[in-house]
């Protein structure tokens, strides 16, 4: 019978280890996903497991009382003196600490839950991925435009793989496939980069910046079919390359232009108004202190219907890193100029207008805690003249943010990259791949869903989108690391929709 009394001592103290344990796994796990985060990467996981583990106490603690209860009776009924006492009252004591104590972890628990509304991080919608490659060669994606016929376009460059002695010319290319990943057609333009967009009369408009001849420009209209229609070569008078283009509301162009000063190490952003011959009608360069960056390429800036441009980006003055937005008028000068970042490093990434006339900023905050660098995604909505109206953080997982995109009843998508891992434990790099994960927002900025790729390899670079319910994420597929020096860099797309 002594045995037998152990049994409930031994409950009552498994049952108050599981309370126990569902407090000690709070701050173990908020750092866990940082250092690993293939182990703990489902926020609602962890948070599930806080509320099973008091529930395992008081089942334990329960056991306890109901095995006692049940030794006394048969103790009474043979007539014979409960032995073991001191496991018996102390099997008791533990017992009802348990059921306690358990009962208050839960509803503590529960409550914390109901506080801080776990997102669901299961995946939701589908996906298609394909992937673009080309043997010999190394491809690499920067964004991806949608055709009127709604076709896509994907902006790239291309070079040999691996390069030939003395030739390491990179050229820019154009891929268009249909939404399942079926090519169309591609075109290559030899030893320059490039940047482009659809004009008003749904014709491409490629510019890039030959890589051989200083200074020299040329923009190329194709058709649909990718078909030249016309071209135009002229000289910018300034060195640097050109970072984005986009047609304006009088049928003239808009650039982002990037140079060193003076042959250092530091640049310069110009952004600039052009006719299609190449004439500058205004330029306007920034910032006259430090540095400034230009946020991701195929959402860095938007035009409203007056004819004002917003710009996001990065203002950078030593070391301090800082989200800027300022605005421009039709005649390329500054209207307003917003810094919405007072201590952390944060970066601008991508501008977008709202269906109520506002503006919908995205973020990138870096911090350091206890020597952990943590990036996190925000969003800041601002009126039109620059006033901040809100600023949310919607980050997770600690991944690189990329861009977002018009999502949903007035909401959004933003989406970036993660490193995921099969052991992270093991402290092996090799198995470690990029990634993609999304998050989907309400227009109040509540986050609705959250969920990455798993085993899918896509390191993003941009997001298009396609209707409300339908998105394209374009990236990296496998990529050239430190670890594999030698596996050439292709591209891939991944289609999701509701």
């Amino acid at each position: 019978m002594s045995n037998n009394v152990k049994i409930p001592f031994f409950l009552g103290l498994l049952g108050l280890l599981f309370t126990f344990l569902s407090f000690i796994f709070i701050p173990f796990v908020s750092v866990l996903p940082v250092k690993f985060q293939s182990l703990f990467i489902n926020y609602s996981s962890w948070m599930l497991l806080f509320c099973i583990l008091p529930g395992l106490g008081v089942f334990s603690g329960g056991s306890a009382l109901y095995l006692l209860f049940r030794y006394r009776r048969e103790s009474k009924k043979e007539s014979q003196p409960l032995r073991g006492k001191g496991f018996a009252v102390t099997g008791l004591v533990t017992g009802i600490f348990a059921i306690l104590f358990g009962i208050y972890s839960e509803i503590f628990f529960i409550s914390l839950i109901s506080y801080l509304k776990p997102v669901s991080n299961h995946p939701v919608g589908n996906t298609k991925t394909f992937t673009c490659s080309e043997e010999r060669y190394s491809i690499s994606a920067s964004y991806s435009m949608l055709l009127p016929d709604t076709n896509i376009i994907t902006v790239g460059t291309i070079s040999k793989f691996p390069p030939e002695d003395n030739y390491e010319s990179t050229s820019a290319q154009l891929i268009c496939t249909n939404l399942e990943g079926k090519k169309i057609w591609e075109r290559t333009f030899k030893d320059c980069s490039g940047c482009a967009t659809i004009d008003n009369k749904g014709r491409i408009i490629l510019c890039t910046t030959s890589l051989k001849i200083e200074n020299e420009v040329s923009l190329f209209r194709l058709s649909l079919s990718g078909d030249s229609l016309s071209s135009y070569t002229f000289d910018m008078k300034m060195p640097g390359s050109i970072r984005f283009i986009s047609e304006t509301l009088d049928s003239n162009y808009l650039i982002i232009k990037r140079n060193r000063i003076d042959s250092s190490s530091a640049t310069r952003t110009h952004l600039q108004k052009i006719k299609p011959n190449g004439d500058v009608i205004w330029s306007n360069t920034q910032p006259e202190d430090g540095e400034f960056y230009p946020g991701n390429i195929s959402h860095t800036l938007v035009q409203t219907e007056d004819g004002n441009i917003l710009v996001v980006g990065t203002n950078t003055v030593d070391v301090n890193k800082r989200l800027r937005v300022f605005q421009l008028n039709h005649k390329g000068e500054i209207e307003w100029d917003r810094i919405y970042t007072d201590t952390e490093t944060e970066k601008g990434l991508a501008i977008m207008e709202t269906e109520d006339g506002n503006f919908m900023v995205l973020g990138q905050r870096k911090t350091k805690e206890e020597g952990i660098t943590r990036i996190t995604a925000i969003l800041l909505k601002i009126d039109s003249e620059g006033g901040l109206l809100w600023r949310k953080s919607v980050g997770w997982l600690n991944g690189y943010i990329a861009d977002f995109v018009p999502w949903g009843d007035g909401g959004f998508l933003v989406t970036g990259w993660i490193t995921n891992a099969q052991s992270m434990l093991s402290g092996s790099s090799f198995n470690c791949w990029d990634t993609y994960y999304i998050v989907i927002i309400t227009a109040d900025g509540d986050v609705l869903h959250r969920f990455h790729g798993e085993k899918t390899k896509i390191t993003v670079k941009s997001a298009l989108s396609v209707n409300a319910e339908n998105c394209i994420l374009t990236g990296l597929g496998e990529r050239t690391t430190l670890k594999y020096p030698n596996i050439p860099t292709n591209i891939r797309i991944i289609n999701y929709y509701k």
